[in-house]
Formats: structure tokens, C-alpha cells, sequence
């Protein structure tokens, strides 16, 4: 096998993993630290991805020593609706939980 075949292969396996460990969370509410992650953090709350709205997510998140997840989970509310909060997070998860 080829390696670029074999990496896109290990890559989309890692994914669907990480897909078949959390989706039995989808009728679960947020726990834990989702609650002021996601839950509570309205900068995460944003209509389009400008300048503005990006500034807002790093300046204004109640849990600022998180930068990255405050905008993974920006990006990922902009491309879904609030009712959608658990899918949003399942398709964030199985991709941080495979980054060594």
C-alpha cells in the first residue's frame, strides 16, 4: 500500500473512532467543562467568521486558556443551529482526541 493511502486511510479510521466512541452522547446534555466551554459561552455564538467575531472569541470566552477549542467550537456553532449543540461537539472531539 501506498503510504499517502495508507495515512488517508489511518486518518479516516482515527476519525470514525473517535465518531463511534461519542456517539452515544447525542441525547446527553453537556457535562463537566462543557458547561462554561459551550454551554455558557456566548463568544462562541457567532453568525459569521470576520475579524470582529474573531477577536470576540478570544477576548470575551469565559475560559480564555483555551483559545483553540473557543474557536473549533465558534467555527463548528456558525455551521450549525443552537438546538444542534451535542452534534456539534461529537464532531469536534473525535478529531482533538486523535492529535497526539
Amino acid at each position: 500500500m501506498r503510504p499517502a493511502v495508507f495515512h488517508t486511510t489511518a486518518i479516516a479510521a482515527f476519525i470514525i473512532s473517535g465518531w463511534a466512541v461519542y456517539l452515544h452522547t447525542l441525547p446527553y446534555p453537556l457535562l463537566f467543562d462543557d458547561i462554561p466551554n459551550i454551554g455558557k459561552n456566548r463568544a462562541i455564538r457567532i453568525k459569521r467568521l470576520d475579524r470582529e467575531s474573531i477577536h470576540r472569541i478570544f477576548t470575551e470566552s469565559p475560559v480564555k486558556s483555551r483559545p483553540v477549542a473557543n474557536l473549533s467550537y465558534a467555527i463548528n456553532n456558525l455551521f450549525a443551529d443552537d438546538d444542534s449543540v451535542p452534534c456539534r461537539h461529537i464532531r469536534v472531539h473525535p478529531v482533538y482526541d486523535e492529535i497526539p
